[in-house]
């Protein structure tokens, strides 16, 4: 136990961290912020690869395709300037360099979102600095963004919005009044922007609604009409630069993506992930997880100051719209989160000019965990699929059936295929029975597997047996099956028990079940990787193949019978 004048000791350093943060730089607080941001989001692209949306895995193909190294057709409610224009040629310069590994070349794609992640940190404190003409308090709203889960995770990653909401900051950026330098090109380079994000996702162009509000709260009233006008010219002009000729040198028609997601999103109503409806009050009800509750003490603090009304625009008008789709996606307000920061920092500016520096410091570091635990979604990302689709880019395999095909990177990995079938997670034996037809190999969640014994027994019926699974502490466990053909020396049915003794150095012994398939010892020692002496015998069919010296037996009983029962990776007797 420390003593009491260890526990006076530390207390004293506690309370005095405050003041000597407040004494250190902020220029180089800054710096060293923006350096530790940028080498955990390029250690997290690094070590993380794996996805968690499709949308990550459609700019990666469109991109891919663009460098001339994969066959894809993108869906035609995308506007491709990004992945044509900015990943294309950065892989295409990779390729030159000789970097052909395609998980590299994912990790290369990264680093330009990477990039903006950190712009929009230096953006944040740009933008507080200049509303509170305080460097302490701008310093405060980039820590609370910086790590802040939505940016901090999706930085690292190839999601669009990190780009989309640099071009908004950028764009409030250039209409904050600048004393004797109102130029009207500063207004219409904002607009541009604006046109620009909704590039990325077409919904970020409701940003454009805080933007004039801003503008008209920001502006002298002298100033007003023209910089309206220069705005919306801006963003007309960006619209048909970034909208229409993209759109008609990727689809050969104007605005044919934009036409396409409107009539799907908004006409239609439909989706692309599995839930498609959310209630109008999903966004409040899940407050919590995207804005830290102790941020509202702060938030509550700026409310009374007129020229951070904007801000509160660029909260509030995107949310509104947002909740008025029917499709709701935590990541969707990515674009809102640098915004809340600066409503906090301010906030806590002000609740430190008032002489509660405690109260500020505990409600600034809380604010700061709690919007860094939302970090653990990371933990959904699909690694063991990732590690699961380089492996079979080394088989012989043609045909194959994913459970989510984008959480394996769709043809990232598996370009050399001919056919790669997606089927929905937890797929109905029927579902599966349909879509195995043909397939060399499978690949599901194990939890699927065990969860429903019946698409065992479907694997089963159609000659499957488990070759791999693919676990961590980052993703859902994978199987792969694989389909054991029958070969010259006849085909073993049913589930085999085979036991390993292992005769020469490191003996050990191990008994477990394993699909039965071709009657070849070569084959078993394949799926069970037993480089050993492998005789197969069931009922009349006896054949033997020999590899080394170790002797494995292997005896395989009838599909019907009940003490063979279909058994896991894993679930093996010891």
């Amino acid at each position: 136990m420390p003593s009491s004048h260890e526990i006076a000791f530390l207390k004293a350093r506690f309370l005095s961290l405050p003041l000597l943060i407040e004494r250190a730089s902020p220029t180089r607080l800054l710096l060293g912020l923006i350096a530790l941001c940028g080498l955990t989001r390029v250690a997290l692209s690094v070590t993380l690869v794996g996805f968690l949306t499709g949308d990550d895995v459609e700019m990666l193909e469109a991109a891919f395709r663009s460098a001339g190294i994969l066959e894809y057709r993108p869906w035609v409610i995308r506007n491709l300037l990004v992945p044509h224009f900015l990943l294309g040629p950065l892989l295409r310069f990779c390729a030159l360099l000789g970097l052909a590994d395609a998980r590299w070349l994912v990790v290369a794609a990264t680093l330009p979102f990477v990039a903006a992640s950190l712009a929009n940190i230096l953006f944040v404190y740009k933008l507080a600095a200049a509303l509170l003409e305080s460097s302490r308090g701008a310093l405060v709203a980039a820590f609370l963004y910086s790590f802040h889960w939505l940016p901090m995770g999706f930085g690292s990653t190839v999601y669009p919005r990190t780009l989309s909401t640099a071009c908004i900051l950028g764009g409030a950026l250039l209409i904050l009044p600048r004393p004797g330098r109102l130029s009207l090109w500063r207004p219409i380079l904002a607009g541009g922007l604006v046109a620009l994000a909704g590039t990325a996702r077409f919904s970020e162009v409701v940003y454009l609604a805080p933007l004039v509000l801003a503008l008209l709260v920001w502006w002298p009233a002298n100033r007003r009409t023209i910089a309206l006008c220069g705005t919306l010219v801006g963003f007309a002009v960006g619209s048909f630069l970034f909208l229409g000729l993209v759109d008609a040198a990727t689809w050969g028609r104007p605005y044919a993506s934009l036409v396409a997601f409107a009539r799907f999103t908004l006409l239609e109503r439909q989706s692309s992930s599995r839930v498609a409806t959310q209630p109008v009050a999903w966004y409040i009800v899940n407050l919590h997880r995207w804005l830290p509750l102790t941020m509202l003490a702060g938030i509550w603090a700026a409310r009374a100051e007129r020229k951070l009304v904007p801000v509160l625009g660029f909260v509030m008008l995107p949310l509104v719209v947002f909740s008025a789709v029917h499709h709701k996606e935590l990541r969707y307000l990515q674009g809102v989160v640098p915004f809340v920061a600066i409503l906090g920092g301010c906030g806590f500016s002000f609740l430190r000019r008032r002489g509660r520096l405690a109260l500020t410091t505990t409600l600034v570091v809380s604010s700061i965990l709690w919007g860094a635990l939302g970090m653990r979604f990371l933990g959904r990302k699909s690694l063991p699929a990732v590690a699961a689709a380089r492996h079979l880019a080394r088989s012989n395999a043609d045909v194959l059936v994913l459970s989510q095909a984008w959480a394996y990177g769709d043809r990232i990995f598996l370009s050399h295929l001919k056919e790669i079938r997606d089927i929905p997670p937890n797929p109905s034996p029927e579902a599966l029975t349909l879509a195995i037809q043909g397939a060399d190999h499978v690949a599901l969640y194990r939890a699927d597997v065990r969860q429903n014994p019946a698409l065992t027994l479907v694997l089963r019926a159609e000659h499957f047996s488990v070759v791999s699974e693919y676990d961590g502490l980052v993703g859902r466990p994978v199987l792969v099956f694989e389909r054991v053909v029958s070969g010259a020396q006849g085909e073993l049915a049913g589930w085999c028990r085979w036991r390993h003794v292992g005769t020469g150095r490191g003996h050990q012994s191990e008994t477990g079940r394993d699909r039965g398939g071709q009657a070849s010892g070569a084959s078993l020692a394949a799926v069970q990787k037993l480089p050993a002496r492998t005789s197969c015998r069931k009922e009349s069919i006896t054949t033997t193949t020999s590899q080394a010296k170790d002797n494995v037996s292997v005896i395989c009983s009838p599909s019907n019978d009940p003490e063979f029962v279909p058994m896991l990776p894993g679930q093996l007797d010891q």
